[in-house]
């Protein structure tokens, strides 16, 4: 009889102890939630939309060695925010730099193309890949130029 007793209140305290381990998850969680930053929005973003005006951009003609910097215009012509992640280059000789911040519905953001072209001839065809939270998730961005070898 004792023993019933014992297995009784120990199967008693472990089931406390677990309903009261799964309350204190959900209390955290709803804390956590509730210290987002004032006018913090989720957005899941999928319906953002990157759009740029044109889909290759010429950088034109250059002397071979040259850098050349090169800003494109794009807008989110979605409904929610766009983010842009990160953005990376088809090669070593492009660096992209571009807008950072949230993007809204209408809004405008930069991409930044450096260019340099050392060690290259003739036309090239060069592409940076941004990567966003919109339908797209990868969205490409091409340009081309000439380079001429240096007047001698």
């Amino acid at each position: 009889m004792i023993k019933k007793i014992i297995y009784i209140i120990l199967l008693v305290s472990v089931s406390l102890f677990t309903f009261c381990t799964n309350n204190e998850d959900t209390d955290k969680k709803n804390v956590n939630e509730s210290q987002e930053p004032k006018g913090f929005v989720k957005q899941s973003g999928a319906n953002s939309k990157c759009v740029f005006d044109k889909e290759v951009y010429n950088l034109g003609s250059m002397v071979q060695g040259e850098i050349v910097k090169y800003t494109i215009t794009f807008k989110n012509t979605g409904e929610d925010l766009l983010i842009i992640t990160s953005a990376t280059a088809s090669c070593g000789c492009t660096v992209p730099k571009w807008t950072k911040e949230p993007i809204p519905k209408g809004g405008e953001g930069q991409l930044e193309i450096t260019f340099d072209s050392s060690g290259r001839y003739g036309k090239q065809s060069k592409s940076v890949k941004l990567i966003t939270n919109s339908t797209e998730r990868v969205v490409e961005v091409n340009f081309v130029a000439e380079v001429t070898a240096p007047k001698q």
